[in-house]
């Protein structure tokens, strides 16, 4: 069967990749759907006007540090709202990365940059606090958790 000619008719779960860092207001993030940053509404008044206005922005983040983990902890809410009777996972693993193998990374930006750019020697020192953890996880075991948990919750 090719790609364009396959449907879903009868999904049996939705799984959502969002992030541990979604409810970054917390201290300790519970197995919870929180409430919503902002409303909806506001959001979309925002980006219809197509405003630029970083104070309006950073009022409607609410002290998210970007938008990026913002938009995780609102589309959370939104899934849960309108996934009718559809089983739904929201998985929230850590900072994802792939091995910096050959083929295997299309861009070289956050820890892979700097997997590559120490492996390379070009950086030999890294200034730090042993108590700083570098909380990554591989890519690899999100996509299998991410199959376990659907099989798990298909009927």
């Amino acid at each position: 069967m090719s790609v364009q000619n396959f449907k879903i008719l009868n999904p049996t779960v939705f799984i959502h990749v969002s992030s541990a860092y979604a409810q970054l207001d917390k201290l300790v993030v519970e197995e919870v759907v929180y409430p919503p940053p902002a409303k909806l509404e506001d959001v979309y008044e925002l980006l219809d006007k197509h405003e630029h206005d970083v104070k309006k922005v950073s009022k409607l983040l609410k002290g998210f540090p970007n938008t990026y983990t913002f938009s995780k902890a609102l589309a959370e809410t939104l899934l849960v709202e309108r996934r009718a009777r559809i089983p739904l996972v929201i998985l929230r693993p850590s900072v994802a990365v792939s091995e910096p193998m050959e083929g295997w990374v299309d861009s070289y930006q956050g820890a892979v940059a700097l997997f590559i750019a120490t492996a390379k020697g070009w950086i030999r020192v890294l200034h730090g606090r042993k108590s700083v953890v570098a909380d990554l996880i591989p890519v690899d075991y999100v996509t299998n958790m991410a199959i376990l948990a659907a099989s798990q919750c298909a009927g």
